[in-house]
């Protein structure tokens, strides 16, 4: 059991993993390296600091001092230029292809998990309905309150951001486990208030928005694009998950 697992989470891993990153450098890359073009020319203030990192974080706090904005990689203003950052090019495309096909590999040993617990035969088509639970779970439920973000978009803490997108994606798998597994109404009731409870709390945004920076227009195609090119992700790795799990299922 545990052999097939891991053969079906590897297999569907890097095969969707190298479909969605070939996707990715004619989509979204380009429109990160427009964004940070815009990142890259933010006017400072007198202090040095870029104006579009820089505001008060009033979330709990409404006379807090102003602080500099976190950026979308975690990095505050003063450390951004000491970070290592893969050169552009063809390391640069190194990097990000192998992150991706990691976190396919990563997330197909979930659903095989998940489909291994049900006990249940699966084939390709039964594997892109278990892929359209996952991106359900891990990019549209978050991404109702954080969504996905170019580089110099304004934003809170990262741990901050951290936490309440596992919850929300670990809510989510409950949640829809509830829905589509149980009986009876009252489970089915308990798994929508458990999937709408990280969004009843609030996801950590910034209290104001300064100004600059790349275009809200950009912003928005950034994310509808890395939305759909997910839910391509999910389908394609489900449909293999399913395809190579059953596939490696010993004959009855």
């Amino acid at each position: 059991m545990i052999r097939r697992l891991f053969f079906a989470a590897i297999a569907a891993g890097l095969l969707a993993g190298v479909i969605i990153s070939t996707i990715h450098q004619l989509t979204t890359v380009p429109i990160i390296l427009q964004a940070e073009t815009y990142e890259d020319t933010a006017k400072t203030d007198p202090a040095g600091r870029a104006v579009l990192f820089s505001a008060a974080l009033r979330l709990n706090k409404p006379d807090a001092a102003p602080m500099p904005l976190w950026r979308v990689d975690g990095q505050s203003d003063h450390q951004h230029g000491d970070a290592w950052a893969p050169t552009a090019g063809i390391e640069r495309i190194f990097y990000t292809s192998l992150t991706t096909i990691l976190a396919g590999i990563g997330f197909a040993l979930l659903l095989v998990a998940g489909m291994a617990l049900r006990g249940e035969p699966v084939d390709a088509r039964r594997g892109v309905l278990w892929g359209a639970g996952g991106f359900v779970a891990f990019t549209l439920a978050p991404a109702l309150g954080l969504a996905p973000e170019i580089p110099g978009a304004a934003a809170v803490d990262l741990m901050a951001r951290q936490i309440w997108w596992i919850a929300a994606a670990v809510a989510a798998i409950a949640g829809l486990w509830l829905l589509i597994f149980t009986e009876g109404t009252i489970w089915k009731a308990v798994g929508v208030i458990v999937i709408a409870a990280p969004h009843v709390f609030g996801a950590p945004l910034p209290y104001e928005f300064p100004g600059g920076g790349a275009p809200a227009e950009l912003a928005a195609q950034f994310a509808a694009t890395s939305i759909a090119i997910s839910a391509l992700f999910w389908a394609l790795l489900g449909g293999f998950a399913g395809h190579f799990f059953g596939r490696s299922a010993p004959e009855q």
